[in-house]
């Protein structure tokens, strides 16, 4: 029968050395001050503030919550009645951190304490985000395709039987003008509807190579005459920069950015294209390697934290009623998302809004 094995010489030292030597963000909390007492070098890597300087904190100058609540929090914890909260947390560079903290009570001597280990969730909650927008885009694009064919139909009927009224009738008199609007708004409702069938993709769509640097550039001319006086647009367009898609899908593109971004600065501004090689390392989205980036950028007012979270919503629109169909920045994102990429926003209040649209480059146009 083999022995038990030895008592540990000094239990002390070891769970001290576990809670160093853990590569898992840890804090000791004081539940009744909310002093933060103790953190481990993974706390201090995460956070960006030293031990001391973190000693020196209460929980509440990192977690973005009212301190009552976080005194709720604490309360429960140090109760034993929760050990799972979903927090976000500031560091000191003043980033915010979707954070998962599991916790529960502790007893140094007399003294109560509460531990907590916390894993940061980020990226992974972005990746939900963009999962469940994407799921969106399908699902209202299903409805817009099947509304739009339809709709498209029904149009079709009324501009044939609106030419045959136009040649029965005399070239001349007062039915000329009405008939001449009739036949003007069914047109726009089946532009509008040709939008909602490329939306659903419910037309197909052809693909080929070209050089998305080369094009942006062609439409130079055409785009400073869309964009009028008061706003000064700047561009950075190096070629090659050589995709797998569809040019007249990618001409509205840009097309629909730039008249965006001449929206958001009604008094006049600067507008930022440009088309360039990017590297990226670890996106949650994206493989890793070079991508195609197509990013226009704005010194417009800039967005809300609301209206930034639904700039990519189908028919989503901060225009007045009759000014816009909300489908063009969520029309820019489902484009990308065909072409094998995606599309990011970055804006804030009164710092502008940057719109970058990434595209996996295509290889053969570069032997």
């Amino acid at each position: 029968m083999n022995p038990a094995p030895a008592g540990l010489a000094d239990p002390s030292a070891l769970y001290r050395a576990m809670f160093e030597r853990n590569p898992a963000i840890k804090l000791l909390i004081d539940p009744k001050e909310g002093w933060i007492v103790d953190a481990n070098p993974a706390a201090v890597a995460f956070y960006g503030w030293d031990v001391e300087q973190l000693r020196s904190m209460r929980i509440w100058d990192i977690n973005t919550m009212h301190p009552a609540d976080i005194a709720a929090r604490l309360e429960e914890t140090r109760l034993g009645k929760r050990h799972r909260f979903t927090f976000q947390h500031r560091t000191a560079s003043g980033a915010l951190k979707d954070v998962e903290v599991f916790t529960g009570p502790l007893s140094d001597g007399g003294r109560e304490l509460v531990f907590s280990i916390i894993h940061d969730v980020t990226e992974r909650r972005q990746l939900q985000a963009r999962m469940a927008q994407t799921e969106k885009l399908e699902a209202i694009g299903q409805l817009a395709g099947t509304v739009a064919h339809d709709f498209n139909n029904l149009l079709s009927v009324v501009l044939g039987y609106a030419d045959m009224l136009g040649e029965s009738l005399p070239p001349e008199g007062a039915h000329r003008r009405p008939l001449g609007e009739l036949t003007r708004a069914a047109s726009q409702a089946k532009v509008l509807t040709r939008k909602l069938l490329g939306f659903s993709r419910r037309q197909p769509v052809e693909k080929r190579p070209f050089d998305l640097a080369g094009l942006t550039s062609d439409l130079h001319s055409v785009l400073d005459r869309l964009l009028g006086p008061g706003i000064d647009l700047n561009t950075h367009l190096p070629s090659p920069a050589p995709v797998l898609a569809n040019p007249a899908e990618w001409e509205q593109v840009v097309i629909n950015l730039l008249m965006n971004a001449r929206d958001a600065m009604p008094s006049g501004g600067a507008i930022r294209l440009s088309v360039c090689d990017v590297e990226l390392l670890d996106d949650p989205e994206l493989h890793d390697g070079t991508w195609i980036e197509l990013a226009v950028a704005d010194s417009g007012s800039g967005m809300s934290a609301e209206t930034l979270a639904r700039a990519f919503e189908p028919f989503y629109t901060t225009k007045p009623p009759g000014q816009g169909t909300g489908l063009g920045l969520a029309t820019v994102y489902n484009v990308a998302l065909h072409a094998g990429g995606t599309a990011r926003i970055e804006s804030s209040p009164g710092a502008g809004t940057t719109v970058r649209v990434l595209l996996p480059p295509y290889r053969s146009l570069t032997k």
